[in-house]
């Protein structure tokens, strides 16, 4: 999380210098990397030596899969709000 903090700092300075080659969407995907992060960690946290495994796997998947359509749709209705 140190490391996405200092990677997020830079990104903010290029943003203020107009240097930023990352368009809204792909920013937007980089907004959910700790949310699936989180997820993650408390899972292991309650669940500490008894994770299940293949169901953890399958909701993170399902969890990176909800945030990516949910990103594409915004996208879609952002450009067609602009269009009308």
């Amino acid at each position: 999380m140190i490391g996405y903090h200092h990677y997020c700092s830079r990104l903010m300075k290029q943003l203020a210098k107009d240097e930023c080659r990352w368009n809204s969407q792909q920013l937007r995907a980089l907004n959910e990397a700790p949310t699936v992060l989180l997820v993650a960690i408390a899972l292991l946290a309650v669940f500490k030596n008894n994770l299940p495994t293949d169901i953890t796997a399958w909701v993170i998947f399902g969890m990176i899969i909800a945030m990516a359509a949910t990103i594409q749709l915004y996208a879609r209705k952002r450009r067609l709000d602009q269009e009308s």
